[in-house]
């Protein structure tokens, strides 16, 4: 992991920038460089699916800055200690687990079995009655899951498993946010009953 270059990461370069790696690093190297979303050692046609053909440099200063923003996301969204319930550290873990398949370098098709984690919350919420904006966001993502089970090469090539986990995130971590707002203002009412009542 350690070694990272325009080639690929560590010793996986034929599947370092493949349409099989699913993470911000292979997904952005796709998309913003002209390079072949499936290589392979024999001669072959190549196939591309980028939008740019930005520099090496460029598209690691992208990767880095969009790393760096889910990182403050998440830290912004977690809530302070004494408000930490349940419930918090559940979209709270499953922000964690999306955080670390979108970042890691190396991010393949069945790492996302951890997908379960983020949208096992999530029903949860919407049974509940809690969570029923989080629809909004999980519908999407699944909708951008739907397309590998017919069409898995070319789905992932344009990094669909990545674009749902992101929409999932996103979605977590508005939810997050609400939560620690309502929380914070039961808090007060429930502070200022207690010192409203008599004492016997």
């Amino acid at each position: 992991m350690l070694k990272y270059d325009a080639t690929g990461v560590a010793q996986r370069p034929m599947r370092s920038h493949s349409w099989k790696n699913q993470s911000l690093v292979g997904v952005g190297n796709r998309l913003l460089r002209h390079i072949d979303s499936d290589p392979a050692p024999a001669p072959h046609t190549p196939i591309y699916v980028n939008f740019a053909d930005l520099k090496f440099a460029t598209v690691n200063a992208i990767v880095i800055g969009v790393a760096l923003a889910l990182g403050t996301l998440f830290l912004a969204a977690m809530p302070h200690r004494a408000m930490r319930t349940a419930e918090s550290d559940a979209m709270e873990f499953a922000l964690l687990v999306l955080m670390i398949l979108m970042t890691t370098p190396l991010s393949f098709g069945y790492f996302f079995s951890w997908l379960v984690l983020p949208f096992a919350v999530i029903t949860q919420r919407v049974i509940d009655g809690k969570g029923s904006a989080l629809l909004w966001w999980s519908l999407p993502a699944l909708a951008l899951l739907a397309p590998a089970l017919l069409f898995p090469q070319g789905a992932q090539a344009y990094g669909n498993i990545f674009f749902a986990s992101l929409l999932l995130f996103l979605g977590l971590a508005v939810e997050l946010f609400r939560y620690k707002r309502k929380h914070q203002q039961v808090q007060p009412a429930a502070d200022l009953t207690t010192k409203s009542l008599p004492i016997p």
